[in-house]
């Protein structure tokens, strides 16, 4: 089954990894994750990173202790679904629903695939999906344009005086939030060994 992990394991989570968020930008690790009505949907366990595109393609979610009534289980979201609180070290989602996150497959960090992508895209991405080819697996240039993986999207309810924290990881930015707002969560040169 080989076949069925993610090509060359481009999809890593960043605990373990030989990266680390860069200096200055929060790590929304842990973070509670709420509705936009206030509703716990669970915390931020890890984020998953594209090791060649060097930027965090989901969050992973856990649902436990969740008050919409959801198996307890982690799940894979986009990481532009997601919204930092304005005021709180909280992760909203806004335009998730409860029918969503329970239609989502489980995640596991060993089993990651191609498919389970597609099964992400045709819970959140319906038009995307609609207009695609049946048994359509080629996800990364299509899906990861969407704006569901904006990075700068995390940030749309932080005010512009308040520190950002982007999950954009581009060697070629290589900067600090200070440097140019937005851009730089993860620190490729700092790499932990």
């Amino acid at each position: 089954m080989e076949e069925n992990r993610h090509e060359s394991h481009r999809l890593q989570e960043l605990g373990g990894s030989k990266y680390e968020i860069k200096s200055g930008q929060p790590d929304i690790r842990s973070w509670e994750v709420k509705t936009e009505a206030g509703e716990r949907i669970g915390e931020v366990d890890e984020l998953i990173f594209d090791v060649q595109e060097q930027k965090v393609r989901y969050i992973v979610l856990d649902l436990e202790d969740n008050t919409l009534d959801l198996d307890e289980r982690d799940v894979l979201i986009p990481i532009g679904m997601a919204e930092i609180h304005q005021d709180d070290d909280v992760i909203i989602l806004p335009e998730i629903s409860a029918a969503q996150l329970q239609s989502l497959p489980n995640y596991d960090k060993d089993q990651l695939s191609e498919l389970d992508e597609n099964s992400i895209r045709s819970v959140f991405l319906a038009q995307d999906a609609t207009s695609e080819t049946p048994g359509h697996t080629d996800t990364t240039p299509d899906l990861y344009g969407h704006q569901y993986f904006d990075e700068d999207r995390l940030n749309r309810r932080r005010s512009t005086d308040t520190p950002q924290a982007s999950d954009h990881m581009s060697r070629q930015s290589g900067f600090n939030s200070e440097d140019e707002p937005g851009k730089g969560y993860i620190d490729p040169d700092r790499e932990i060994f």
